[in-house]
């Protein structure tokens, strides 16, 4: 079993009081909100909490009814549909549940993390759900607070949900190759095992095409780019690949993308995609995907964070690997079927 990233010691008041050089009274008034306190000695408070990861104890604040049933959830942008319905699914089940959820979008940007992430530790919240890019903050390394990751590895002690990465690379590689493709690039960041989405899908497409005596093809682009340079490096990679007749791309939007300047530049190549939100496969039906079990994923996160915040330290560093499925393209007149 992992060891538990909340099995030291726990930082006390008289820690916070030391390093911010006031009295535990001081504190307490801070986390309370009670009396006149300075600007100064506030921001002293809670940037000593923040540096040596102090959380109240959970089980006293909910004696004591001072639990916040607050959630806070911080992913990218909800602009992409994946995570536009992996915040509805979890909202809906920590609301189920009796939680409520604090959004941030942080547009991987390391300030407004920050700012984020001291907003929630200033309201006291119970726990996070996080999907950031930013994995190297001092934070999820030193918090006590109960956190749980989507497809990103942050420590070894934060559980993490996905789907199942390199099964669902496996699956959309077989689906080309079922379909008639022979060569079959992938379009995925080249991210490293800190990013299970990334590393293992084209770890399972990798290995599909060496199954079948064929050299893989990968060709990384930056999820972050903006839509302008994005466009130049798919652009770039259909002229590199121009003889390609199959692409295996790591998620819908960029999928699409590729789609379209694959008919602008009348290139006869197969794409799937990956991600299978609602949003995608109701006003686009026709892209071949793997479709993530985002409701699922989103119960599994919720149940294994509530687990946490009950002192289940057992899910430590646990990984939680949720099955995919292949969704064939659909026409418009099989939906109105």
């Amino acid at each position: 079993m992992a060891q538990s990233r909340r099995s030291s010691k726990r930082p006390t008041l008289k820690d916070v009081a030391a390093r911010a050089g006031v009295t535990v009274t001081t504190v307490s008034r801070v986390l309370n909100k009670r009396g006149s306190l300075s600007e100064k000695t506030i921001a002293k408070v809670y940037a000593a909490i923040q540096e040596i990861g102090y959380r109240p104890n959970v089980s006293a604040r909910t004696l004591q009814g001072k639990q916040s049933r607050l959630i806070g959830l911080i992913f990218p942008t909800t602009q992409n549909p994946f995570y536009g319905d992996m915040v509805y699914e979890l909202e809906r089940e920590l609301y189920r549940r009796g939680y409520k959820a604090l959004l941030c979008n942080s547009m991987n940007d390391v300030d407004q993390e920050q700012g984020f992430l001291d907003l929630l530790l200033a309201n006291q919240a119970d726990g996070m759900i996080i999907g950031s890019h930013n994995t190297g903050m001092s934070i999820y390394r030193n918090s006590n607070l109960p956190i749980v990751n989507i497809d990103r590895i942050t420590t070894k002690s934060i559980p993490v949900v996905s789907s199942d990465n390199y099964q669902g690379g496996r699956i959309a590689t077989e689906a080309l190759w079922t379909r008639g493709a022979r060569r079959i690039g992938h379009i995925n960041s080249l991210e490293d095992e800190s990013a299970p989405y990334s590393y293992e899908r084209r770890l399972g497409y990798s290995d599909v095409m060496e199954e079948r005596g064929c050299a893989p093809q990968v060709f990384p682009i930056d999820w972050d780019e903006p839509y302008e340079t994005k466009i130049k490096d798919l652009a770039a990679v259909l002229d590199q690949g121009a003889d390609l007749d199959g692409l295996f791309i790591a998620d819908d939007m960029t999928a699409l993308l590729a789609k379209a300047m694959c008919a602008h530049r009348h290139l006869d190549i197969d794409i799937v995609g990956y991600d299978g939100s609602d949003t995608v496969r109701r006003f686009v039906p026709d892209l071949p995907t793997v479709a993530q079990p985002i409701a699922g994923m989103a119960r599994k996160a919720v149940d294994v964070l509530i687990r946490e915040i009950d002192g289940d330290f057992s899910v430590s560093g646990a990984r939680y690997k949720l099955p995919v499925s292949f969704l064939p393209e659909r026409s418009i007149e099989t939906l109105r079927e």
